[in-house]
C-alpha cells in the first residue's frame, strides 16, 4: 500500500491520492484503526487516509476532498465500488489461507476468483524454497493467465524505539558498543535491524500470518526466546503490556520487537506505563524485485495512460 502511493507520487500518475479504508478494529466507525495511522504516519500527512465501511462514500468524499486517485485497502470481493486495476497480493508463505474459507481459515472466495485481478504480487519470496515460489507462479499463472505476475520483497530496514523519552538519555543505554566507543543510531529513535544479531527478545505481533514475522526476526539473527502472537486487528491493553513484560523477564529477554501495526497501539499504553518496556518497531519497505516495470505499465494504462 505505501509503496504503491509514493509509486504513484515519484512516476506523476497522481498529484493527490488518497487510500481507503475500511477501518476494521477501530474504536468507533470512521475513526483511523491501527493500520491508517501507521500509513499516515509513513506518509507524512501528506496523503489522505480515510476509513469508512461504506466504501462508495468513502470514495465520494475523498473526490470531495479533489483527491485524483483512490488507492482501496483490502477491497478485492468490494464489488460496489468499481475498480480500474485489481492488485492481490500472494503471500508465499501461505498463498491460500490453508485452504478453508472464514472462520476456519482466511479464505474470503475460491482461488479461481483470482481471474478478476489485474495483477498479481508474491510477497515474502525469500522465506520459502526456490521450488515452491516456482510452484506457485506456476499455479497463479494457470489460475490468472491475464494478469500480470510480479514479486516483492518485504525488507527490513530500521528499528524504532516506541515512546523514546529521552533519546539522549537512552542513547547511553541502548548503543551497542564497538571497541568501547557508542556506535550512533540512524536517528534519535531508529536503529539498524543489524542491532538484534543475537539479541534475546520476545517477538509479539496481531497480524494475519505471524510465523512469517517471527521467521524473519529469526533470519536477522535474534534470540527469539518467546513468541507471543495474538489475533489479526487486537485492541492491546494494559493486562497485554503486563504479559509483554512477565515473558520479557521470565524469558531475561532484554527486548521486545513488533510489527509497525503493533506499534501504533501499544505506544500510546507504554507512553503511559510507570516503567516503559524496550518495545521496538520493525521498519519494512516492499521493494518489487521481478516484474516491477510490467506492474507499473498496468497501473499506467488503468489510469488512461495519464501523467499528473
Amino acid at each position: 500500500m505505501l509503496s504503491l502511493v509514493r509509486g504513484l507520487l515519484e512516476r506523476g500518475l497522481a498529484q493527490q491520492p488518497a487510500v481507503l479504508m475500511r477501518g476494521y478494529g477501530a474504536a468507533a466507525p470512521g475513526e483511523p484503526h491501527a493500520e491508517a495511522r501507521e500509513l499516515a504516519r509513513a506518509l507524512g500527512g501528506g496523503v489522505p487516509v480515510l476509513c469508512n465501511p461504506d466504501r462508495v462514500a468513502g470514495a465520494a468524499r475523498a473526490a470531495e476532498q479533489g483527491c485524483d486517485a483512490v488507492v482501496l485497502d483490502d477491497g478485492f470481493q468490494h464489488r460496489r465500488l468499481a475498480r480500474d486495476l485489481d492488485i492481490v497480493l500472494i503471500d508465499a508463505t501461505d498463498p491460500f489461507g490453508g485452504g478453508h474459507y472464514l472462520p476456519w481459515g482466511r479464505l474470503l472466495e475460491t482461488p479461481e476468483a483470482l481471474a478478476r485481478a489485474g495483477v498479481l504480487v508474491i510477497t515474502r519470496p525469500d522465506l520459502v524454497p526456490a521450488e515452491t515460489l516456482e510452484r506457485l507462479r506456476a499455479r497463479l499463472k494457470q489460475l490468472a493467465p491475464r494478469a500480470g505476475l510480479s514479486v516483492a520483497r518485504q525488507t527490513p530496514k530500521t528499528l524504532r524505539r516506541l515512546f523514546a523519552r529521552e533519546p539522549e538519555q537512552s542513547a547511553a543505554d541502548l548503543h551497542v558498543r564497538s571497541g568501547g566507543c557508542p556506535r550512533p543510531p540512524t536517528s534519535e529513535a531508529e536503529w539498524p535491524v543489524s542491532d538484534l544479531q543475537g539479541k534475546p527478545i520476545v517477538a509479539v505481533c496481531g497480524i494475519g500470518n505471524p510465523e512469517a514475522f517471527f521467521e524473519q526476526l529469526a533470519r536477522l539473527g535474534a534470540d527469539v526466546r518467546v513468541k507471543l502472537p495474538f489475533r489479526d486487528h487486537c485492541r492491546y491493553r494494559e493486562a497485554s503490556l503486563n504479559e509483554l513484560r512477565a515473558a520479557a523477564e521470565g524469558a531475561q529477554a532484554e527486548w521486545v520487537v513488533t510489527t509497525e501495526k503493533d506499534a501504533v497501539k501499544l505506544e500510546p499504553l507504554i507512553a503511559s506505563a510507570p516503567q516503559a518496556l524496550p518495545v521496538w518497531a520493525l521498519g519494512i519497505e516492499t521493494e518489487v524485485v521481478h516484474g516491477g516495470d510490467a506492474l507499473w505499465r498496468r497501473v499506467e494504462q488503468a489510469l488512461g495512460g495519464r501523467r499528473a
